[in-house]
Order: C-alpha cells, then structure tokens, then sequence
C-alpha cells in the first residue's frame, strides 16, 4: 500500500495521511498522534468500465497529467501491456488480452490507483 504522511502544523502534532484505500481513509488513530487517513479526491473521481470487458475498456475522469503510464497486469502479475494517457479520458483495446482477471495501474501526481477487470 502506498501512502503519503502530510505534517499538519495548524494543530498538536497531527499528521494527514492520504490514500485512496476506502477502509483506511475512515480510520482515526488518537492516542498518542492524531493520524487522519484521507480519500484523494482526484482519485475516487476516476472510473475504469465497462466491468467485465469485451474488447475495451475505457477510463474517465482522470486529472489532466501529461503522460500518465497505465499499466496492465494478468493475475500471474505480469505486465501485459502498457499505454500513455495525455487526456482525461482514455479507450485501451484489449481484444488481445484472453478471458480471465487483470489488474490495471496507474499514478496520478504521485498516488497510486489500482482496479481489477475482466475480460470475458
């Protein structure tokens, strides 16, 4: 899991941590440091459909970032194909990619996002 711990000097000694994992972004730990996990809001605004796929899948919503790396990988993991996005929407073909689960990345201004798919 990757997150980031971001110094909150506005209050005693808390610290924000940011991730887009939906279980930790609720958890508050008090005592001794108050530690705060939030959601990334440019994260939670993307979308990877349709869920399962044929011959494309398509990502919506992505922040403007230049070159943004995606990456797909089977659930052997390894890398079975990789793409640029310089737009906040993109199609990938994936009529080559066999029946089965993949897992697609990717990081937008350094916070990972992660998605299982299938293709049928």
């Amino acid at each position: 899991m990757h997150f980031g711990i971001i110094p909150n000097y506005n209050s005693k000694a808390d610290s924000v941590i940011r991730t887009n994992d939906p279980i930790l972004m609720h958890f508050v730990c008090t005592n001794p440091v108050s530690v705060k996990f939030l959601a990334n809001p440019e994260i939670e605004k993307v979308i990877v459909y349709p869920n399962p796929a044929h011959t494309e899948i398509k990502i919506k919503n992505l922040p403007y970032q230049k070159n943004v790396e995606i990456l797909i990988y089977n659930s052997l993991g390894i890398k079975v194909a990789q793409n640029l996005i310089a737009d906040t929407e993109k199609t990938i073909n994936i009529e080559q990619l066999a029946s089965g689960t993949y897992l697609i990345k990717f990081e937008i201004n350094k916070l990972p996002y992660s998605a299982w798919f299938s293709v049928k």
